[in-house]
């Protein structure tokens, strides 16, 4: 089994987000950002306790959309201010890394948040990028955020299916 930690936005944002992605593609997950990116672990209470561990310390933050940017050109994204998200990635970060498989694709070292509107492998076209960004800048224009985040979300893919919820750990620091 794989999993990843990520961040998912209020309802009311995730929702038109999704308006924007869904008549262009599958983007297979919720709109979320992403945290700790995929990775198998030894054994998952014991990493389970530790991020429940970690979320203890991690006081809730504010999140913002900010603006439309590209990886190449096979990844369309919301780019995301947090003064707080790199600290946070890193305390959870920290928190996996005696629990990763040996051997496994290690994280990179550079964190980048954002929140992915579509990748050109799901299906999303470069024309869907075009319409997508205008829509997505159009969307962050009319002053959506900052919103509050108050826990991180465990997402688990188990054999050839996509990524579900696992759970959500709550911020209480």
């Amino acid at each position: 089994m794989s999993f990843f930690v990520g961040i998912v936005p209020p309802p009311e944002v995730a929702d038109s987000i999704k308006s924007i992605q869904e008549p262009f593609g599958d983007n297979r997950l919720e709109p979320h950002i992403t945290i700790i990116p995929p990775l198998e672990v030894a054994e998952v209470t014991l990493w389970l306790k530790a991020l429940v561990a970690s979320c203890r310390q991690i006081a809730p933050f504010e999140v913002d959309l900010t603006g439309t940017g590209k990886f190449g050109k096979g990844v369309l994204y919301m780019s995301v201010a947090a003064p707080s998200l790199a600290s946070v990635h890193q305390r959870l970060k920290q928190a996996t890394v005696p629990f990763r498989l040996p051997g496994k694709k290690e994280e990179p070292n550079t964190f980048h948040p954002h929140l992915t509107l579509g990748r050109l492998w799901c299906g999303f076209t470069l024309e869907g990028f075009a319409i997508m960004k205008e829509l997505a800048d159009k969307f962050i224009a009319t002053g959506i955020g900052p919103f509050n985040i108050n826990f991180v979300r465990v997402y688990e893919k188990k054999a050839h299916k996509r990524y579900e919820k696992l759970t959500d750990l709550q911020l209480q620091g």
